[in-house]
């Protein structure tokens, strides 16, 4: 009866005591692990929006530079287009030009015949 007496009086007050700080205990650690998990939900939306600000002014930076480098590759193919096309018109000037002296001096070769031909009849 002695037993049962002291069991009584634990389960009275100890164990409940014991309980209660265990259940205590129990809520103080999940509510700890829930801000754990909390922050870190945080921590990583924060690291993906930074990854993807960086993302984004990375490709900005590619098509600003890209773009930079077309331009440059445009102005050059346009440089070499208008040397290219003087060098064309220069020698087909000078062609004309032969030509032109070429015919000349036919001229008073042609003139000269047809003149014979208008005489001999």
């Amino acid at each position: 009866m002695l037993k049962y007496i002291k069991l009584q009086s634990c389960r009275k007050g100890g164990v409940v005591k014991m309980a209660q700080d265990a259940i205590l205990k129990i809520t103080e650690v999940e509510k700890a692990a829930d801000e754990k998990i909390s922050a870190a939900y945080a921590e990583a939306r924060r690291i993906i929006a930074e990854a993807e600000k960086k993302g984004e002014e990375s490709l900005d930076t590619a098509k600003t530079e890209a773009n930079a480098k077309v331009e440059e590759m445009l102005v050059r193919a346009e440089d070499a287009a208008a040397g290219a096309s003087l060098e064309i018109t220069s020698g087909a000037e000078r062609e004309c030009e032969k030509l032109r002296v070429l015919a000349k001096g036919r001229m008073n070769e042609a003139a000269l015949f047809i003149a014979e031909k208008v005489v001999k009849g």
